[in-house]
C-alpha cells in the first residue's frame, strides 16, 4: 500500500499548444509518484485540445474541456470536482516544473505541519526555452513569509508553490473577481497560517507575449482593488507600505504608454524620494 500522500495536480489549459506538452510531461516525469492530474481546457481556439486528448490517451490523466470561463473559475471548479489529494497545486500551461519538486515539497509540508504552504525559486525563460534569469547571485530569502511582507510585494511564483487541501476548503477557494487570484489566495492563507520558503528551484516561468500578467493595467487595477480589501484590516502603517509599493509599481508601469492611468494609481509620499522607481517613472511620464 502506498503510504505517500495524494497530490492533486491542476493544469488550466488556454492557447499554449506550443507549450503545453513540454508542461505535462514535467508533471508526468516527477519523481514523486502517488500524483493525481487534472487538466481542464478552457476554450482553446488552437490546437491544445486535440494535442491533449492524445496526450490523455497515453498517460490517462483527467482531461475536460469547456467553453471559456476564466482562470479563477476553472481552478475553482478543477479543485473542487476532482482534486482528491491532501495537496494541491497548479501549473500553468505554459511553464515547467523541476523533476523533484512535488517530492521536496511534500517531503517538507510532512515535517511541519503548522506550515500550510510552500514555496521556492524559479527562473524565467522565454518562448524558446531559453534561460532569462539564471539567478547565479542569489538572494537572501527568509524562511517564513510574513502576511506584512506578501501585502507590501507577492514573492510567491505560484508555479512553485504546494499547498494543503483543507486549507483551500475552509478559505473559500479562489477570488473569482481578480486577475491577481494566487496572490489574493497567498494572503489570506498568509493572515491565518504560516508560509514557508524552501530554497530550491522548483520550475520555469516562461515569459511571451500571451501572458496574462503583460497587461499591466489589469494588474494595477487588482493590485489596488486587493489593497483595499485589506485596508480596515491591518495596521494604518502597513496599508500605508503597500499602497506605496503598489504606486510606485503603477507609476513604472504605466507612464510610458497610459500616463493618464500612471497619474491616477500615483500616490506621493516623502518615503517615495528614496526610490529609483520614482525617478524612472517620472522620466517615462515627462519626457517619452
Amino acid at each position: 500500500m502506498n503510504k505517500s500522500p495524494l497530490v492533486s495536480v491542476v493544469i488550466p489549459s488556454y492557447n499554449h499548444e506550443s507549450y503545453l506538452e513540454e508542461s505535462v510531461m514535467s508533471v508526468i516525469n516527477q519523481t514523486y509518484k502517488n500524483i493525481e492530474l487534472i487538466v481542464i481546457d478552457d476554450g482553446s481556439k488552437d490546437g491544445s485540445i486535440a494535442l491533449l486528448q492524445s496526450l490523455q490517451a497515453k498517460f490517462g490523466f483527467k482531461l475536460e474541456c469547456q467553453e471559456n470561463m476564466g482562470l479563477s473559475k476553472t481552478l475553482n471548479k478543477a479543485i473542487r470536482s476532482y482534486c482528491g489529494g491532501k495537496y494541491v497545486c497548479c501549473l500553468a500551461s505554459d511553464d515547467i516544473w523541476t523533476s523533484d519538486k512535488i517530492e521536496k515539497q511534500v517531503a517538507y509540508l510532512e515535517q511541519h505541519e503548522e506550515v500550510a504552504l510552500v514555496y521556492g525559486r524559479a527562473r524565467v525563460i522565454d518562448s524558446s526555452g531559453a534561460v532569462q534569469n539564471s539567478q547565479t547571485k542569489k538572494a537572501k530569502i527568509a524562511k517564513e513569509l510574513s502576511f506584512d511582507t506578501l501585502l507590501v510585494e507577492n514573492r510567491i511564483t505560484a508555479l512553485t508553490s504546494l499547498f494543503r487541501r483543507d486549507v483551500f476548503d475552509q478559505l473559500g477557494a479562489y477570488n473569482e473577481d481578480t486577475v491577481i487570484e494566487d496572490w489574493d489566495m497567498w494572503l489570506r492563507i498568509a493572515f491565518s497560517y504560516k508560509v514557508h520558503f524552501q530554497d530550491h528551484e522548483m520550475g520555469f516561468y516562461r515569459m511571451h507575449e500571451t501572458n496574462t500578467s503583460n497587461d499591466a493595467l489589469k494588474m494595477v487595477k487588482a493590485n489596488f482593488d486587493i489593497l483595499t480589501f485589506w485596508e480596515d484590516k491591518i495596521d494604518k502603517d502597513l496599508f500605508v507600505k503597500a499602497r506605496r509599493n503598489a504606486s510606485l509599481n503603477a507609476l513604472r508601469w504605466l507612464s510610458r504608454s497610459q500616463k493618464e492611468e500612471a497619474r491616477k494609481y500615483f500616490y506621493f509620499d516623502t518615503a517615495c524620494l528614496l526610490d529609483k522607481r520614482l525617478y524612472i517613472g517620472l522620466c517615462k511620464l515627462f519626457f517619452y
